[in-house]
């Protein structure tokens, strides 16, 4: 993969986040998806999201535990993707 494509597929996850953080329809947010949103947000992604499967929208996650600092950081990537959507 060159580096058209990764910046490529890398807007194509924020784009599918900006509609996952409002709850709309959208691809489910896999581990790689928050990685790269965490960089591109500059938000630190804890270790406990070796836990976290997917989510389909922000009050729906799958993970085999660690929900609550998976949810706290989900929120600051939702929070943050809407302060970006509206400038």
């Amino acid at each position: 993969m060159n580096i058209q494509q990764c910046e490529k597929r890398n807007q194509a996850i924020i784009e599918n986040a900006k509609r996952w953080s409002k709850g709309e329809d959208c691809f489910r947010l896999k581990q790689l998806d928050v990685l790269i949103l965490g960089e591109t947000l500059n938000i630190r992604i804890p270790k406990s999201f070796k836990h976290f499967h997917y989510s389909d929208n922000p009050n729906h996650i799958i993970t085999t535990g660690a929900e609550k600092s998976i949810f706290k950081t989900l929120d600051k990537i939702k929070n943050k993707l809407q302060k970006e959507s509206l400038k």
